[in-house]
């Protein structure tokens, strides 16, 4: 809503501990893990950035939010 970067969630909803890659058309600039009200959350890693992809942890059933600014 506040116009900086896009907001990402993610859902396992198949019940298996996974690392994830998400490749982005553009590429990432900045990306980091928030809350449901998307506020920064420092209690949880950050996601790793490689250019396009988008990579991170998702245990069973569990959500993540991330703010990602493209390039």
């Amino acid at each position: 809503e506040d116009g900086d970067g896009l907001i990402l969630r993610v859902y396992d909803c198949a019940g298996g501990h996974e690392q994830v890659d998400i490749v982005m058309a553009s590429a990432i600039r900045d990306a980091r893990s928030v809350t449901i009200l998307e506020e920064l959350d420092s209690e949880v890693a950050a996601p790793g950035v490689d250019k396009h992809v988008l990579r991170f942890d998702l245990p069973a059933f569990g959500v993540r939010s991330f703010r990602v600014k493209l390039s």
